[in-house]
């Protein structure tokens, strides 16, 4: 059976024609010879054709088996090729010798090729077993490097939930250090955000073999709160059972910050920090859902400056921005934590009120927010009195849907503004 074609054999003796009969009967079973004879020439062959084993007769007519031997063992490009002396030679002492020297085997003379044969197999398959586990090594290794180097947070947990590995930027990440969570559960790392309905289902994902890939905000070990992309698998063994979990997770909290950011910019007003008026009006729409179901009462207030427009142009737009976030802070001062203010645009401002008991509960709000407009502000130290005029509107009497209510008290500020200002009005 020729069964190896890859394995490459150096032959060294002085007299060649003593191994025709054992080298037809290799090649005939796949090995490919290359024939050296003398001492000289095996360690120029070695080097330069680097075989895979070196069959090496001890007498040579220039330098012994033994000095050859030792020479390939100096080398850093032979020293791993094993050698196997051939020798008609029966003292153990020889045999000493060579061992020492670096040889791997002895084939005695004459030669029983079976055996030769049989021996080459066996230390062609310890070659191609070393070989498939110094790859299996440098693999190990390069996938060590990887884990150690990378900016993901990297650990691995046993069937128990018991930690056994963290990688560098675990460390890092978490402020923890390697010895203070080896043997520990990822618990340390909860925030106490999630409920526990949120980590069932993580659970459960996992214990049926599954990936779950998801955001999670995580505590460190000064308790600081970050947030992670997070990432965790199952590990099997041979027999499909879970032995581990690996989990990765990736430090995303700038991330998470800069898309809060952008959203309160996108429903936020910049100037005063109230809710814009798209945000007002999707936060109405929902609060009218509510309301309709538990037919509660809800009140619309729309809110105009009155004198606005004089501090523009008296004192600049600056002190008119100063003054917006002034009427602001005297609003916020007077509204409950149920309540929801926003900038309309410009200088109107609208509120809803839900779960109101009635319609004076709203009216005594209301005249609260007057009388505080009323009172004199503070810009630029100068003194400024200006008012304001509110329109109130009541859910379900004056409408069900949001544009409905906003337009009934937008008609009833104007209606307030006619009747002398700095007041409020219901329209029947």
């Amino acid at each position: 059976m020729k069964s190896n074609f890859n394995c490459s054999i150096l032959a060294v003796d002085d007299e060649p024609d003593n191994l025709k009969v054992l080298i037809a009967y290799l090649k005939g079973h796949g090995f490919s010879i290359r024939i050296a004879q003398n001492g000289i020439q095996a360690y120029e062959f070695a080097q330069k054709f680097l075989p895979d084993i070196i069959l090496l007769d001890i007498k040579l007519p220039d330098i012994d088996g033994f000095q050859v031997c030792t020479k390939l063992k100096n080398n850093e490009n032979t020293k791993d090729i094993p050698v196997i002396f051939m020798t008609s030679y029966t003292d153990v002492s020889q045999k000493v010798k060579g061992f020492e020297s670096g040889a791997v085997d002895y084939i005695t003379k004459p030669f029983q090729k079976e055996e030769v044969l049989a021996r080459m197999n066996a230390h062609y398959t310890i070659i191609r077993q070393k070989s498939i586990l110094a790859n299996q090594n440098e693999e190990l290794r390069k996938l060590h490097r990887a884990v150690e180097q990378s900016p993901s947070a990297i650990f691995i947990t046993n069937k128990k939930g018991e930690i056994e590995f963290v990688n560098q930027a675990f460390c890092s990440i978490t402020g923890y250090e390697e010895v203070e969570v080896i043997g520990s559960n990822p618990r340390i790392l909860k925030s106490g955000k999630h409920n526990t309905d949120f980590y069932k289902e993580i659970w459960n994902i996992l214990t049926s073999g599954k990936t779950w890939k998801g955001e999670l905000l995580n505590k460190k070990k000064n308790g600081e709160l970050f947030w992670v992309s997070s990432v965790i698998s199952p590990i099997f063994d041979e027999e499909e059972k879970i032995t581990h979990y690996l989990s990765i997770k990736q430090d995303i909290t700038e991330r998470k910050k800069t898309e809060e950011k952008i959203l309160y910019m996108a429903t936020h007003d910049n100037l005063t920090g109230l809710v814009n008026r798209v945000s007002f009006m999707k936060k109405l729409n929902e609060i009218l859902i509510q309301s309709q179901k538990e037919k509660s009462l809800l009140a619309i207030l729309f809110m105009d400056l009155d004198g606005f427009k004089s501090v523009n142009d008296s004192l600049g737009h600056d002190a008119g921005d100063v003054l917006l976030c002034e009427v602001t802070s005297r609003l916020n001062s007077i509204l409950k934590s149920t309540d929801l203010a926003g900038r309309f645009g410009g200088d109107e401002f609208t509120v809803f009120m839900p779960n109101i008991e009635n319609q004076e509960s709203c009216t005594q709000t209301t005249e609260k927010i007057v009388s505080a407009m009323s009172k004199e502000f503070t810009i630029k130290e100068k003194n400024i009195q200006i008012g304001c005029s509110i329109g109130i509107s009541f859910f379900p009497k004056d409408g069900e849907t949001a544009e409905e209510l906003i337009k009934k008290a937008d008609l009833a500020m104007y209606q307030a503004k006619k009747n002398g200002k700095n007041r409020y009005e219901i329209l029947d």
